[in-house]
């Protein structure tokens, strides 16, 4: 499985839950562990010599190590904050593969946090019509950015300019120099 590799201590965790009533037993532990690998992980379990896992601490501990770069790449919320809905992408696809890289995060994310993050990842009209909705849940969320896309579709809803950035500078004509400048990037508030 894809999941060996790309979450090692997961997998082992939950490979030994799978065998409690084995835990007892490393023969039958080491025996039974290659059935549940597929691809690069099955290919590495194989090519191991029978000397250099005489116990299932050493099994884990070489898989620990032969995997241990992708514990390494696990998503942190930086990254989670600068995804990007794709051009071709549903809101439902982007929603997913957002929510899906979100349960990686450690520790993991408050449903507020969640939301507000979420919402500060779109650009106009989603994170306009979004924004007001901030103290939804993220189920909730997911049905109002599908009925934003689908207002898009029928023309309901206008496309606006998708620059991640607005400047909007306003002056003050009743006091000489003073200048307001609002400046808003969504991308960047905190949650």
């Amino acid at each position: 499985m894809a999941e060996a590799i790309s979450t090692p201590k997961s997998y082992l965790t939950m490979y030994y839950r799978k065998m409690t009533p084995h835990t007892y037993d490393d023969t039958l532990l080491i025996h039974f562990f290659h059935e549940s690998l597929t691809g690069a992980a099955l290919i590495w379990y194989l090519g191991l010599r029978r000397e250099h896992i005489p116990t299932w601490r050493s099994l884990t501990k070489g898989f620990l190590n032969q995997y241990e770069y992708n514990m390494d790449m696990t998503p942190d919320r930086s990254q989670l904050q600068n995804m990007a809905k794709g051009e071709k992408e549903t809101f439902k696809e982007y929603a997913r593969r957002w929510r899906e890289l979100a349960a990686h995060i450690q520790p993991p994310l408050f449903d507020k946090e969640m939301v507000t993050m979420f919402i500060n990842t779109f650009h106009p009209p989603f994170y306009k019509k979004m924004v007001r909705n901030v103290l939804s849940n993220f189920v909730n969320l997911l049905l109002i950015g599908e009925r934003v896309e689908e207002g898009i579709k029928k023309g309901r809803i206008g496309l606006e300019a998708t620059t991640p950035h607005t400047n909007e500078s306003y002056d003050n004509k009743e006091e000489e120099g003073t200048n307001l400048t609002v400046t808003s990037n969504p991308q960047l508030l905190a949650p």
